[in-house]
């Protein structure tokens, strides 16, 4: 971005946690009011693996998680 650029014209930015975003890119688009999602990656945010439930509301709410710090 341009620092020239007035800051009234940007808009508000918000930051989430990394498979909170995948997760959330994978409903909201979705046709489905309601929906469990999965999410699987790599080792970079110390997680491998999420499950992420949304509900009517659309809100989202982790269901569990797996550390990709585990050494089991």
């Amino acid at each position: 971005l341009s620092p020239d650029l007035p800051k009234t014209l940007l808009p508000p930015m918000l930051f989430t946690e990394h498979h909170e975003s995948h997760a959330a890119s994978a409903f909201y688009p979705s046709p489905f009011e309601e929906s469990a999602v999965l999410t699987i990656d790599g080792l970079g945010d110390g997680l491998s693996a999420t499950i992420s439930a949304f509900g009517l509301a659309s809100l989202m709410r982790r269901l569990t998680s797996i550390s990709s710090l585990s050494t089991s």
